[in-house]
């Protein structure tokens, strides 16, 4: 059965992810959002994104980064609504050692199931 491959001698990967950033409020349009993500699996090298956002107003937001010295990112997104956003990022490998691609590109969309503002208060269905 597919549960005996599950263990120490699997052929699935264990992800570790550590990530964690804050929040630096420029002025009362602009501010700056600086994450950081570590990711390991057994198999591959450790992972480690550095990325800076500007947020204009809350509704457009774009970024730089870097991953491990062979990479620079770069991210634009648009937020449509509180519940939908729409993102563009790209990837410029600057290490040389892959020749077949040196770009790649993903346009992302996002949607929240739950518009919940700070001034709304949830009750609990128990109570």
């Amino acid at each position: 059965s597919n549960w005996d491959n599950l263990g120490t001698n699997s052929s699935f990967n264990s992800h570790l992810i550590l990530t964690g950033g804050t929040k630096f409020e420029i002025s009362n349009s602009l501010t700056f959002l600086p994450n950081l993500l570590i990711s390991k699996t057994l198999s591959n090298p450790t992972r480690i994104d550095l990325i800076g956002y500007f947020d204009f107003q809350n509704k457009f937001k774009f970024g730089l980064g870097f991953r491990n010295n062979e990479s620079i990112l770069g991210v634009f997104q648009i937020k449509i609504n509180h519940q939908y956003l729409i993102g563009y990022s790209v990837d410029y490998i600057s290490n040389g050692l892959n020749t077949n691609y040196l770009m790649s590109h993903e346009l992302n969309f996002q949607y929240v199931g739950e518009d919940i503002r700070e001034t709304e208060k949830l009750s609990c269905p128990m109570f």
